[in-house]
């Protein structure tokens, strides 16, 4: 992997500072689903973290409208779907189901980045065990990956894998899916990144901390309650959760 310095290649990051000066801001889109395009715009100006590489990697999402923006803004990437894409976009995107036991390998198939600026993952399923085995090996400087917000601030819960058939989990539009954010929150401890700002219902982003500036603070996650205990899915019955689900 590429030597790395955080002084050598980008400004430094103030979480607490850019939290209190962004979530005053009137957020906005033009691809995304809600105003993600709004938080990775303020997170890559060069004022605050900035750009180096100008590489993402989306995975789990066909429309690729969490980076649609950036690419217009000179960005390159590799989109991953288990599903067909759309063909209105000029985009490298390919046909892949990213599992915690092929990410990694998948991530040195295809040449991706040590330190990709960003790398989105919106699998609908055991999307924190991707995290964490990723980031064991790589080190993206941004990441973006869905919540569950149906479960209460506190609770640290996540989807696994694979049942004990060897079944892989498909979501089926209710309340089951990813992980909460509480357990995102320890996982990206675990790794070294923090919390530093969550769309409602959709995605928390995170910043590897080995760019944070000297003395800055990290955000509460409390500012965060809001975020969560949104139930906007059916429930699933308590046979399925105990077949799915498990305490992180």
């Amino acid at each position: 992997h590429e030597s790395y310095s955080p002084e050598s290649c980008c400004h430094c990051f103030d979480p607490a500072a850019w939290y209190s000066k962004f979530h005053l801001t009137e957020k906005w889109s033009v691809h995304s689903a809600a105003q993600q395009d709004s938080v990775l715009a303020s997170l890559f100006k060069p004022e605050n973290l900035g750009s180096t590489n100008k590489f993402f990697v989306e995975f789990g999402g066909a429309n690729a409208s969490n980076t649609d923006l950036l690419t217009t803004r000179g960005w390159k990437g590799i989109l991953w779907d288990a599903a067909p894409a759309r063909e209105h976009r000029n985009l490298n995107f390919y046909r892949e189901f990213v599992t915690p036991d092929n990410v990694v390998r998948l991530f040195k198939g295809y040449t991706v980045p040590y330190r990709a600026d960003l790398v989105v993952i919106d699998i609908d399923s055991c999307d924190l065990w991707v995290f964490l085995n990723l980031t064991a090996v790589y080190r993206p400087r941004v990441v973006q990956i869905e919540y569950n917000s149906n479960y209460a601030f506190g609770e640290s819960f996540t989807n696994k894998c694979q049942n004990h058939e060897g079944t892989y989990y498909s979501w089926h539009q209710d309340n089951m899916f990813g992980a909460s954010l509480h357990a995102f929150s320890k996982a990206a401890r675990r790794r070294g990144y923090t919390v530093v700002y969550v769309e409602p219902r959709h995605d928390v982003f995170l910043v590897d901390k080995a760019y944070m500036c000297p003395g800055s603070h990290e955000i509460d996650l409390e500012h965060f309650r809001p975020c969560t205990d949104l139930q906007v899915h059916r429930p699933v019955t308590a046979n399925v959760i105990q077949e799915w689900v498990e305490e992180y």
